[in-house]
């Protein structure tokens, strides 16, 4: 799954920088299919690990911290010194850091749309949704599938009801949470296929052969569009149905592992980037675009290795010995 998490992150990049989209989702599409794979990877771990675990609450919050905010504030810190107006201030860069906060004061004053995006790095709104998700994940992913099919059915409804009363779906779908929580509850909704598809005996590398159906299909999924059309609608059909057998093929890949490590990162910076390069004012869009996705690719990576893989050994190591919870006095 690391691989397409990879390409879904190309995808965003893609449609912000001006590259080629014809083999790839809108980048709302491409959000939302995230948003899928995050269902599935949360049901994954609380089931699996965090459940059985003492104070696995409080160790599943924890470890989501460690995963998303080092990267969040280097992001948030190289595009403040690099691009911001003004020298930032220690109380502009602490009032960018209250990424959750900041999400939920939005969604409570509904303060959507693009011009209601308090952050210096805008597509960080997605992950404060997300992060939103962690923090009720505990409490429903481990619901009967019968609660959480009737989950998935309201959160449909709210999904598609403002459209229906002709509210902007740019506001309601996108940034509203409780309109996207039937993507993370599909995610958690395939994880219970997973968990049925386990015991089949078959080749698990089968499941790879299920990748190139994503860039196939997308070559019909054109244009700016949320859920609003078939196309898209198939698409998050065909990621829900086919996650088990990815996820199977691809759970003891060091390769795919390490393709999904880069997803954050790139989608992370790759404003960034794309902010710095257009102070270039190059006429060549495809240098651009080349400098675009090289710079994005380098940083991505240099995240990876020097600042996400040491945090990553340090939790792991943490969690394995069971120090931190003695530390804050948890246990």
């Amino acid at each position: 799954m690391g691989i397409l998490r990879l390409y879904l992150a190309a995808t965003v990049v893609a449609w912000h920088g001006g590259g080629p989209t014809n083999w790839m989702p809108y980048s709302f599409v491409a959000v939302f299919c995230f948003y899928i794979i995050s269902g599935f990877y949360m049901s994954l771990v609380i089931s699996e690990k965090y459940s059985s675990t003492p104070n696995g609450t409080a160790r599943f919050y924890l470890n989501r911290i460690l995963r998303i905010y080092p990267t969040y504030l280097a992001v948030l810190l190289l595009h403040l010194v690099l691009l911001a107006p003004e020298t930032p201030t220690f109380s502009s860069i602490a009032n960018q850091a209250l990424l959750l906060p900041a999400t939920v004061w939005r969604n409570l004053t509904l303060q959507l749309g693009p011009d209601g995006n308090p952050l210096a790095v805008g597509q960080f709104y997605t992950v404060g949704l997300e992060l939103m998700f962690y923090a009720i994940a505990p409490f429903v992913v481990l619901r009967s599938t019968r609660a959480l099919a009737s989950m998935w059915w309201l959160a449909l409804a709210i999904h598609f009801a403002p459209v229906l009363f002709g509210a902007d779906p740019r506001a309601w779908q996108y940034d509203f949470f409780p309109s996207t929580l039937v993507f993370f509850f599909s995610g958690c909704l395939a994880y219970r296929l997973y968990r049925s598809i386990n015991e089949w005996r078959y080749p698990d590398w089968l499941g790879y052969l299920l990748l190139p159906a994503f860039p196939m299909f997308c070559l019909n999924v054109s244009g700016r569009m949320f859920t609003n059309q078939s196309t898209p609608i198939l698409l998050y059909c065909l990621l829900t149905l086919t996650l088990p057998f990815l996820f199977r093929a691809s759970r003891r890949s060091a390769l795919d592992r390490f393709c999904g490590d880069l997803s954050y990162p790139i989608y992370a910076v790759h404003l960034t980037v794309i902010a710095l390069v257009e102070q270039f004012r190059w006429q060549n869009v495809a240098s651009t675009t080349v400098l675009t996705i090289g710079i994005t690719a380098s940083l991505a990576l240099v995240l990876v290795v020097f600042l996400e893989r040491p945090i990553d050994r340090f939790r792991h190591s943490l969690s394995a010995r069971g120090v931190f919870m003695r530390r804050l006095a948890w246990d």
